[in-house]
């Protein structure tokens, strides 16, 4: 099959596709270039990875209805490219044409400023959750186990976050916590305790004493 499209080879390595107008000024001018793309992916029968040829612009962002200009001692070589070359291409600029696709182009710090703006929604929708009476309107209760140190427990608190009132302690030795971190001091000389070896404030943080 005949096809006025040529295949470049730049300095760059860069293969390009597209159909060569004229050239002025020691330019080639080109008509809608795309760039020539190797993805490998895995097959997902055998596991065994394959490349993939794909299309992209080779200019992002520009308007392909313009032609683009290229220094001719750029230009390593130049083909004509396959069959199965020339129908890729004529696809990709027809999925172009019939379906073209807006790419934004945003800010970073707009972009981070929705990040921020969506944390503060998602503290804001788990503390209204977690202040929430779960007996109003008939709602069923919601029960979270979290386990965290006692330090981040009490500024979560202090900030006013969590309150106190909510958390359920399973040990009982934690049924009097007001908010302040009690100190964590060794337990383990109290044996008759019905948790004894269960803390692990029970066991010492000296090695040489478990080879005694």
């Amino acid at each position: 099959m005949r096809t006025s499209y040529r295949i470049l080879k730049l300095k760059n390595g860069d293969e390009l596709i597209a159909k060569i107008k004229g050239q002025i000024s020691g330019k080639l001018i080109l008509e809608r270039p795309m760039v020539f793309r190797t993805l490998l992916m895995a097959d997902p029968m055998t596991g065994m990875q394959k490349e993939i040829t794909v299309l992209k612009n080779w200019i992002s962002y520009s308007d392909h209805s313009l032609d683009t200009k290229i220094p001719q001692d750029y230009i390593v070589t130049y083909s004509t490219p396959a069959n199965e070359a020339a129908e890729l291409y004529d696809i990709e600029k027809e999925k172009e044409d019939t379906n073209p696709k807006a790419r934004e182009i945003k800010d970073h710090t707009e972009i981070q400023k929705q990040k921020n703006k969506d944390l503060e929604n998602m503290l804001k929708s788990l503390d209204d959750l977690l202040n929430k009476d779960p007996q109003e309107d008939g709602e069923a209760e919601y029960h979270f186990s979290m386990m965290l140190p006692p330090s981040i427990l009490q500024d979560l608190i202090k900030s006013g976050m969590v309150d106190p009132s909510l958390i359920d302690f399973e040990n009982e030795d934690d049924e009097d916590f007001d908010g302040d971190v009690a100190d964590e001091e060794y337990t383990g000389d109290e044996t008759d305790h019905p948790n004894f070896g269960n803390r692990w404030t029970d066991w010492t943080s000296d090695p040489d004493e478990y080879f005694e």
